[in-house]
């Protein structure tokens, strides 16, 4: 019900309510005026028809018309480039995923968890080929990786580093000492 409700009330306030203040205003002043009961309503409804009719006979040569949208495409089209990347509201360190820190290749992602951005995804990249690795710790604490590219493997190189990788980004992040290669962004 309460859905209903959130539907009715803005359809009521939006569009039926100016429509019957209209009517009951359109009779009040007929009645005042002393005419025709809705003849002024009528009129208004005439000339909106007159103006529309009007409109849509009007003779505009069709490559005029074709002109008028492909412009239309190219204006959207280069407005769309140049804002693409660009939200008003967030911050410019969301664009920082990736960094070399203690001699890996580290991506990752932002998550919003309680209005505050956190780091998520957190991934090493293969020294040889700049692959995301593929990783698993196991029950005693050896952490083994894989290249799903060059299926080169890595034992134990990175396992207390996560910890350490993210504490290094969020300074990086809170003393704005970070940067922004075309490759992030």
């Amino acid at each position: 019900m309460k859905a209903l409700n959130t539907y009715i009330k803005p359809t009521f306030a939006n569009f039926i309510l100016p429509i019957i203040v209209t009517v009951i205003g359109t009779l009040a002043y007929d009645f005042i005026k002393d005419v025709p009961l809705l003849s002024s309503l009528s009129s208004s409804l005439f000339w909106i028809r007159t103006i529309i009719v009007s409109f849509f006979t009007y003779s505009i040569p069709i490559y005029v018309i074709l002109i008028i949208i492909a412009s239309s495409l190219i204006i959207l089209k280069v407005y769309n480039r140049l804002t693409k990347d660009i939200d008003v509201g967030a911050p410019s360190f969301l664009r920082y995923t990736s960094d070399n820190l203690k001699n890996w290749k580290w991506s990752w992602e932002y998550g919003l968890y309680s209005d505050k951005y956190r780091i998520k995804n957190l991934r090493p990249h293969c020294l040889a080929c700049d692959y995301v690795l593929k990783y698993d710790k196991d029950t005693w604490g050896t952490c083994r990786a894989e290249c799903p590219n060059c299926k080169k493997l890595y034992l134990n190189h990175f396992v207390e580093d996560i910890d350490d990788i993210t504490m290094m980004i969020e300074h990086r992040i809170t003393t704005n000492q970070y940067t922004i290669s075309e490759r992030n962004g």
